[in-house]
């Protein structure tokens, strides 16, 4: 068994994508909806019917409690399993990685996030590595997108890579895979819908969260994410190295 997990709220552009990419490696899903408004649990229904949707505890995105929500469903399962953000799409070959062992495993899995400024596009309906190539690496950045954690045990607890505190956000590092990544495309601004589903999330950010300086990627700063400073948001991503990322795709994508 195999299972993949995401949270969301008001998805629907790209859940489609991200649902029809997973279900071909991942035989059960848990997706919690943190009440969306939109259509997103409508579209999960239709493409993936067997997968479980739950109503998150929690009405704001907090980084300690998500991680808390996402926890208490992965000790519940069997085989293995991965949380990822509909942002993020889990691509090469894992069933190489998913082998057949009583043994606890784990896969650090590393991570590209993808950049592109092109607020007027369009996106069409290739896969999105086939239409955005440049971001940061971990050539150009060793902690582009830290690492997601591909595990087959149930009593995870999300902490630092030396095993203290808690690393929020379920992240890892440093990786112990390269055959296997993760591509993020967050910060993809192409067209008007990225615009929307981009601006939208800071409006589920816990305040503890935005007084700890958690999450500013979602925010910005005090005075929040707009259509003009979210263009400055993109180039501080650019400022940490972008680079062209042809290299890693075409090592994953066969």
């Amino acid at each position: 068994m195999a299972t993949v997990i995401t949270h969301f709220y008001n998805e629907e552009y790209l859940l489609p994508r991200w649902l029809e990419h997973h279900k071909k490696y991942f035989t059960d899903g848990v997706l919690i909806d943190y009440a969306s408004t939109d259509n997103s649990v409508a579209i999960c229904r239709e493409i993936c019917p067997t997968w479980q949707i739950f109503q998150s505890g929690f009405t704001e995105f907090d980084a300690a409690d998500c991680d808390y929500e996402v926890m208490f469903y992965e000790r519940q399962m069997r085989g293995w399993r991965i949380a990822l953000t509909v942002t993020e799409f889990l691509v090469g070959d894992p069933l190489k990685l998913m082998f057949d062992t009583d043994a606890r495993a784990q896969w650090y899995i590393p991570g590209i996030r993808f950049t592109k400024w092109d607020p007027d596009g369009v996106l069409d309906d290739r896969p999105l590595w086939e239409q955005i190539t440049t971001g940061v690496s971990p050539e150009t950045n060793p902690i582009a997108h830290s690492c997601r954690s591909l595990h087959n045990f149930n009593d995870i607890n999300y902490k630092n890579a030396d095993g203290s505190g808690s690393a929020a956000g379920r992240h890892y590092n440093p990786p112990n895979t390269h055959d296997v990544m993760i591509f993020h495309y967050a910060h993809c601004i192409v067209g008007e819908p990225m615009i929307k589903r981009r601006l939208q999330v800071q409006n589920k950010v816990s305040l503890q969260n935005r007084q700890e300086g958690l999450g500013t990627h979602h925010y910005f700063d005090a005075g929040g994410l707009n259509r003009e400073n979210l263009h400055q948001m993109h180039h501080q991503f650019i400022a940490q190295g972008e680079s062209d990322c042809s290299n890693y795709i075409n090592r994953v994508i066969k």
